[in-house]
């Protein structure tokens, strides 16, 4: 949809769109999670490359269907109520569990794009609890419940993870 943007320079599109489309876009840009993560101090036309234009235009009109009128997070909570409803731990096909969950996870990343700044601790939260949540139809089995325990021992123990994900673990 937008490839004719990745062989042009910026130059070019204002050449190419009309100055009240230009003023739309700047007005659809302004709350985008792009316009978080890069700033517009000038206007986006200045301060913005061809690849976060394409970032926030894909966020604003998603390729796929069923993510329209879809903000990012609304997707990520789709993820994790996705992940409560089928998430099981297989002791012995742990191979298994990291086909079908945590590369899972890395597509919602690649597919959804990073997960929101103001709703990161919640989705976090709800990604590393998803195995003992109640709506999980296997939260009381042994595999999933020691798995949790195991998960949460290491998350206390790593100091890299943010603070706030330890300390709502628990």
């Amino acid at each position: 949809m937008w490839q004719w943007i990745h062989s042009s320079s910026i130059s070019v599109i204002i050449n190419l769109i009309d100055s009240e489309t230009v003023g739309l876009l700047t007005y659809y840009f302004q709350p985008t999670e792009t316009a978080r993560e890069h700033p517009i101090t000038h206007h986006w036309t200045v301060d913005w490359d061809v690849a976060t234009i394409i970032q926030a235009l894909e966020e604003l009109y998603p390729l796929q269907q069923e993510h329209r009128h879809l903000d990012r997070g609304s997707r990520w909570l789709q993820v994790v109520a996705d992940s409560r409803a089928r998430v099981r731990i297989l002791a012995d096909n742990m191979d298994q569990v990291r086909r079908d969950t945590i590369n899972e996870w890395n597509s919602a990343d690649t597919n959804v794009g990073p997960i929101p700044y103001l709703q990161s601790r919640e989705v976090l939260k709800d990604l590393a609890r998803c195995f003992t949540n109640r709506s999980n139809p296997w939260h009381n089995d042994r595999p999933n419940v020691n798995f949790q325990r195991d998960l949460n021992l290491m998350i206390e123990a790593d100091w890299t993870i943010p603070p706030y994900l330890g300390y709502v673990l628990w």
